[in-house]
């Protein structure tokens, strides 16, 4: 069978945010040492748990959900800090790095390789307006 047609969605399968290096960053800055890979998996976690329980949360308004998000991620990597401090660090660290989306790695090469292919590809995402902003950073548009 040929496929004619394979759509992805956006956000952490075309572009992601490097939150685990982000998050790594903060807890270092609390004497907290842990590797960038085990953040990862815990986000991942996370996020699964807050799109299964808990649809539409994290598209709302951060103070809305972050607190316990940070709780459960911090839970997961067997932690305990002042989440108010966090929540700080990590306002600091976005501001320093900006939350800018980028392609995760082989994207480019895989959507080339389709296109050779005969492949036509499409966007089915949730995202807001700020969508077309992240494809054409990202050179996807």
């Amino acid at each position: 069978m040929k496929y004619k047609y394979i759509w992805f969605d956006l956000g952490k399968t075309l572009v992601e945010v490097n939150r685990s290096k982000v998050y790594q960053n903060v807890l270092e800055k609390l004497d907290i040492h842990l590797g960038e890979t085990e953040i990862k998996k815990a986000y991942h976690f996370t996020d699964k748990l807050f799109m299964r329980d808990y649809p539409h949360v994290l598209g709302s308004p951060k103070e809305n959900y972050l607190p316990w998000y940070l709780g459960n991620l911090n839970f997961l990597l067997d932690i305990q800090v002042d989440i108010l401090k966090v929540y700080q660090l990590l306002e600091e660290e976005w501001q320093t790095r900006g939350r800018k989306w980028t392609l995760i790695p082989g994207t480019l090469e895989l959507l080339e390789n389709l296109q050779q292919k005969g492949i036509k590809t499409g966007l089915i995402s949730n995202w807001d307006s700020s969508c077309r902003e992240v494809l054409k950073a990202n050179g996807l548009l």
